[in-house]
This record gives structure tokens, sequence and C-alpha cells, in this order.
């Protein structure tokens, strides 16, 4: 990664790419062929800009919340809806918790997280692990009980429930529910 960055930065010198970051969007190869040339001028920032307009478009698809492998491929599982109002996912991190929900899909709404409100979030990474000192317990969409949101729910003795489908969509953004992360029910008591 160190690396990649060292070239990007004398890319971004050169008015090749805009940020640092923009060399991520190119495959290994691609930055070979580039490094080849004197000045890499194959319509590298156009390339850039699909794909990042791609991954933002990926972003916004509702993410499987189960997958299994089969041969070198992974598959969704597809699951019949529960019948019954409240939703379901598997839980992950023994406790009750009851408060306001709070929709974060992304790392620039951190700061709209305030203590003991419960996370809602279609997947954790560790960069979203200061969240968990705040979240009085964590809903989300995709994940098991090995996934990194469920692991440090445990550390911190918070309740978690994952693998609720379309939760960013279905639990508004300050209703007030209620989670079991024992038994992986989540209802919406207003």
């Amino acid at each position: 990664k160190k690396h990649l960055l060292h070239i990007a930065a004398g890319w971004m010198d050169m008015n090749i790419i805009e940020k640092k970051e923009d060399i991520f969007f190119l495959r290994h190869d691609e930055i070979e062929e580039r490094l080849g040339e004197k000045r890499p001028v194959k319509k590298t920032m156009p390339l850039i800009l699909e794909r990042r307009k791609k991954r933002s478009s990926d972003m916004q698809e509702e993410h499987p919340p189960r997958m299994m492998q089969v041969g070198e491929l992974w598959r969704p599982v597809i699951e019949d809806e529960p019948e019954e109002a409240d939703l379901r996912g598997i839980g992950c991190s023994a406790g009750v918790a009851e408060g306001v929900a709070r929709v974060i899909v992304n790392e620039s709404e951190f700061s709209r997280l305030k203590k003991g409100e419960i996370l809602v979030a279609p997947a954790t990474n560790p960069g979203w692990t200061p969240l968990f000192m705040t979240a009085g317990g964590v809903v989300t969409e995709i994940g098991g009980a090995l996934s990194h949101g469920a692991i440090i729910a445990r550390e911190y003795g918070i309740p978690m429930v994952t693998a609720v489908k379309q939760a960013t969509r279905r639990i508004q953004d300050g209703a007030r529910i209620r989670i079991n992360g024992a038994n992986g029910a989540v209802e919406i008591l207003n």
C-alpha cells in the first residue's frame, strides 16, 4: 500500500490523478503498464472516475446477509422473509438493548451516534470500532458470529444482531427499537 501511495504521489505531481487514493481504482497490471511510460496518459482519470462511480453505485446495492462457497465461487444464500412483523437476524452478542436507532451508512456520519443509541449499519470494519464504545447495541445487515462487529460487540459487552435484511432501510433513523443479541430479534417499538 505504501509503495502504491508513493507512485500515486508522483502521479499527482504530474496531474495524472486527482487524489492519492485514486490509484486503488487501478489493477496492478494497469499500474505496471503506466509505469513503463515516461508520462502515463492512457485514459487514467476517465477509467478511475468510471470505477469510482461504479463503486458508489455498488455501495447502494443490497448485500446478501449470508454467503456460501460453491467451489471457487461465493453465492448468496436465499432465505424466505419471516412472517412476523419484527425483524430477525443472527444474535451474535448476548443481551437486550432498547434505545433510539441511529442509521449510519458511512464514516462521515459517525458523529451522529450518541451515547446509548443503537447503531444500525450495513456492516462494520475496524474503522468503526470507536462507535462500539458509544453504542448501546448494534444491528447490521451482513455478518455472522465471526464478523468484525460481532467480535467487537462481545469484547465491549453490548448486544448485537447481524444479518438483518435491509436493516438500514426498514429501521427508521430515530425510531425506538429493542434488540435481543441472544435470539436475533429486533423489535420496532414506535
